[in-house]
């Protein structure tokens, strides 16, 4: 929390590009649409919430980091909200859509994360990370116990899950 807290100002510059180029690999296999409801787990400034603001109805991102959910509602693009992404604050199924990029690697229990994010999505589920921290196939398998037909693929230094709840 400390590290992304004192990256928060540089954040977008040190990663913007990469996490916009993973959101636009998404959008071409995942329709994002006028009416859904979209979480973003660990959202940090909220670019990707940005990205999708005037595509989807609501967004909502979350960050463990009180800093970065600070940027992320300069934006006015969505809410924000700080909180663990192993115990979400939401009712099951309040997401069509649930996004989460290159988070998994950072927490203490990955499977709680995954666990969460299949409770509370009703659609779509996309979560990435990074090569070295799990093969594909490490990785299809973990969330592979909380989604259903996840398809799984490599993109820059990241492995791209998508699945459904």
């Amino acid at each position: 929390m400390e590290y992304y807290a004192s990256v928060a100002p540089g954040y977008d510059e040190l990663h913007g590009e990469e996490q916009l180029s993973k959101l636009n690999r998404l959008s071409a296999i995942v329709d994002f649409r006028d009416g859904d409801s979209v979480l973003d787990v660990g959202c940090g400034t909220g670019l990707l919430a940005g990205a999708l603001s005037g595509k989807v109805g609501r967004i909502v991102g979350v960050d463990l980091s009180r800093a970065m959910a600070e940027r992320g509602r300069r934006r006015r693009c969505g809410e924000f909200l700080v909180c663990d992404a192993e115990a979400l604050p939401f009712r099951e199924r309040a997401f069509d859509k649930v996004i989460s990029f290159t988070v998994a690697q950072n927490l203490e229990n990955p499977s709680r994360m995954l666990e969460e994010v299949g409770r509370v999505c009703r659609g779509t589920a996309a979560l990435t990370v990074l090569k070295k921290w799990r093969s594909s196939e490490k990785f299809a398998e973990l969330a592979g116990k909380f989604l259903k037909s996840c398809v799984t693929f490599e993109f820059g230094s990241d492995i791209f899950c998508v699945g459904n709840a």
